[in-house]
């Protein structure tokens, strides 16, 4: 029997768990990774009936390349941190989190026919997620990837986008930019919006999914654009 798992990577306060757990939706399971210690103890609060039923697995650890540690910087609880030196204005708080392989994850709890939706929202670290997955036998069982490159906050942040994404598209391999499927008003939307390029996430048909406009297009490729010539990009948001 095909499991359908949703995983939540860069699961902050639970935004695209909430709606992965939603009705509409057919995932077995999801699985959120959020290392930063305070907003574990929110998800662990507002989830906790998901958590105790099976239904949310929560990670309290960051996911990459590899298993060790890795410094977060800046204030998660308040919507911004990184795993990247620099990449944020104020880093004053740093704190050292368990990081766990992307690979062994999969090793251990996907099994062959399972098909797994991975949100990328992790602050830097989704370019080790992603050169790791890239070398990995189990990429098979990854019906869908959505990044949100986050790494173009930073000086030069660009060129490690456009790497990856050359290594995904030589192989057909299924990585989805946010700019182009995250659309909508509110994050729910967007992560639905995403989902509807799969009507094997949906309990029921799901909803025609809405193009990327061009002003979108060009927005995102001007802040890629100042990644590689100026540096910092503010963010997309």
């Amino acid at each position: 029997m095909q499991r359908k798992l949703f995983l939540d990577v860069g699961g902050h306060c639970g935004e695209s768990a909430a709606v992965a757990l939603g009705r509409d939706f057919a995932f077995d399971a999801v699985h959120s990774f959020e290392p930063d210690p305070e907003c574990v103890a929110r998800l662990q609060q507002e989830f906790a009936e998901a958590i105790e039923a099976g239904r949310l697995i929560l990670h309290p650890v960051a996911l990459g390349g590899e298993d060790g540690e890795v410094t977060l910087f800046g204030d998660n609880s308040r919507g911004g941190a990184s795993v990247v030196a620099g990449m944020l204005r104020d880093d004053t708080r740093a704190i050292r989190v368990k990081k766990i392989d992307v690979a062994r994850f999969l090793d251990a709890h996907a099994a062959e026919n399972d098909a797994i939706f991975v949100k990328l929202n992790c602050e830097g670290a989704e370019v080790e997620i992603l050169d790791r997955l890239h070398h990995s036998a189990r990429i098979g069982v990854v019906r869908s990837i959505m990044a949100d490159f986050d790494i173009v906050k930073s000086s030069g942040g660009y060129f490690h986008k456009r790497r990856i994404l050359r290594l995904y598209r030589a192989k057909a391999l299924p990585l989805a930019l946010a700019e182009a499927v995250m659309i909508g008003n509110t994050h729910g939307e967007r992560i639905r919006n995403w989902l509807a390029y799969f009507p094997e996430a949906w309990r029921a048909p799901p909803p025609r999914p809405r193009p990327q406009l061009l002003k979108r297009r060009v927005r995102y490729w001007l802040k890629d654009l100042r990644s590689a010539l100026y540096g910092r990009s503010g963010g997309y948001r």
